[in-house]
């Protein structure tokens, strides 16, 4: 496989200006370190580019891939050992994003899985003492499909829990998108690499966690409510509120930020919402969960939400919702996207009130890991996104 040194891409100066760390005239630089996933192997625009148009001006994105690298010294190609690596040591970056792992994966790699952790420590440790004292985030390797390349999903079963133990150790902030590309197998056209879809998701999951210490949650292995559609789609789901009205897809497109957090809307006309159900989390430390929900058929107060976390405990947290037509200004409850109007089952626009989505965020014990939340099971209480974040 081809192989680059670097590839500099601009992008935004919003983190020195919040790090205080460097004059305003100057370029956040942000290094990429990775395999061929980083290098952008089998599409024509790796996540570099779409990484670079959220951040937007005043960053520089910096491809530091390179194909078929492992992490591991002993290797069958160690990063450490290419030119790539020696070229990334000289960039001078702010951010230095690791995501390595997958092609250690392979049998004959694997054999030396005992360095694996002390060879990433060595490595984030490297970095650091750069000049430039970047800060290191540690990417948990992307979810693999299938058995192309002989790359298994050893990734997710024995890799990405040893990145966890690793960033918590050496105090890396993770970027999880081992867990924002679960259940997407259409985005890994060959079970390994990701199309440009594939890269979207990858590129948003590292700008959240970069710009806004966030992780989006995936919600769509547990969605169960078709909440959201076009403009102009009839339907027979029953919506949002289960009587034949659905929030405007086409008014909330694929994002919003509301209280300084980002949200990912899942895709419309399909289930889109999640109601009653138990949410899998990223599990890693968190200090608060927000979320993007709404009540519907009338005022839903005094609903228990639970936040379970790994060592056994649990936190409960007691909320009150207003209906999606009739905002109460309840405590806790924000009005964070006010609609124009609604969609009906027969592809029509009820347009004759503001429709809102609320926003709602729990602090959490960011000592511990999170494991799930469980909602209210109540099909009243309806949740289209939720981000956690490791800032308040």
């Amino acid at each position: 496989m081809k192989t680059r040194s670097k590839i500099g891409i601009s992008i935004g100066l919003a983190l020195l200006l919040a790090a205080g760390a460097h004059p305003a005239s100057a370029e956040v630089k942000v290094a990429c370190i990775g395999d061929s996933i980083t290098f952008g192997y089998g599409t024509a625009t790796p996540f570099e580019g779409p990484l670079q148009t959220m951040l937007g001006s005043g960053y520089k994105v910096l491809n530091f891939g390179y194909s078929g690298a492992t992490l591991l010294k002993q290797g069958d190609t160690p990063y450490v050992s290419t030119q790539t690596y020696r070229d990334s040591l000289t960039s001078s970056p702010d951010i230095v994003i690791i995501m390595l792992g997958t092609n250690d994966s392979k049998s004959w790699n694997w054999v030396h899985s005992a360095d694996y952790v002390p060879n990433y420590e060595e490595m984030i440790t490297t970095y650091r003492n750069l000049p430039s004292h970047p800060q290191v985030y540690v990417a948990l390797s992307p979810k693999v499909y299938g058995n192309t390349f002989q790359i298994s999903d050893t990734t997710t079963t024995v890799i990405v829990p040893l990145q966890r133990q690793i960033a918590a150790k050496m105090g890396c902030p993770i970027v999880d998108v081992n867990y924002a590309t679960t259940d997407l197998p259409q985005d890994f056209a060959d079970g390994v690499h990701p199309n440009p879809a594939g890269d979207q998701v990858i590129a948003q999951t590292m700008y959240n966690a970069v710009k806004f210490g966030a992780t989006a949650v995936n919600l769509n292995a547990v969605a169960n409510v078709s909440g959201m559609y076009g403009d102009g789609v009839a339907f027979t789901t029953g919506g949002l509120d289960n009587v034949g009205f659905a929030m405007s897809a086409t008014v909330l497109g694929k994002s919003q930020t509301w209280s300084g957090v980002p949200f990912d809307f899942m895709a419309p006309n399909v289930p889109n919402s999640v109601s009653g159900v138990t949410v899998p989390l990223p599990q890693s430390q968190f200090s608060t969960i927000s979320f993007l929900a709404t009540g519907v058929e009338g005022a839903q107060p005094s609903q228990t939400f639970t936040v379970n976390y790994t060592d056994g405990t649990k936190s409960n947290y007691t909320q009150d919702f207003s209906d999606w037509g009739f905002p109460k200004s309840y405590a806790g409850e924000s009005d964070a996207i006010s609609m124009d109007h609604r969609d009906s089952a027969i592809g029509g626009l009820d347009a004759g009130m503001p429709f809102h989505l609320y926003g709602y965020k729990f602090a959490l014990n960011s000592a511990k890991t999170v494991s799930t939340l469980a909602l209210p099971a109540n099909r009243n209480i309806i949740v289209t996104a939720m981000t956690v974040s490791t800032s308040n």
